[in-house]
């Protein structure tokens, strides 16, 4: 199996390095959207990606809140593109004690389970 994490991120550069870090260990890749980020956020995925980790940096610069709608679409992407083989299942129930430990609020998305034989036919969706 291959698992790819979904989160959505607004100004965490507090937390956002050790959340990536220690989620690498447990994920094939993630796929990160930052929304209206005015911090550094987007610098240091840029250089986590640089050293090596699987980071699909994504922006989403709409003016209002569209978490679920951002997600939602593309988990329907991933999906149609995979097949009815992918396995959805809540990241909180996967990395329970890390979230709690670092308060990660509302960034926290999903971990999507791919069959590696399938993994080559995926290309992340664009966003809108």
């Amino acid at each position: 199996m291959c698992i790819i994490s979904l989160t959505w991120a607004r100004n965490e550069e507090d937390i956002l390095e050790s959340f990536v870090r220690h989620n690498s260990a447990i994920v094939d890749e993630m796929i990160i959207v930052l929304h209206r980020c005015t911090d550094t956020s987007k610098d240091i995925l840029e250089r986590l990606q640089g050293e090596g980790l699987s980071i699909n940096i994504r922006e989403h610069d709409a003016p209002y809140h569209a978490q679920g709608e951002v997600l939602t679409e593309l988990l329907a992407d991933i999906n149609k593109a995979i097949d009815s083989s992918v396995e959805l299942r809540n990241k909180k129930e996967l990395i329970n004690q890390f979230i709690a430990s670092l308060e990660v609020h509302s960034s926290v998305g999903h971990m999507i389970n791919i069959p590696r034989d399938k993994k080559e036919i995926w290309e992340p969706p664009t966003l809108m």
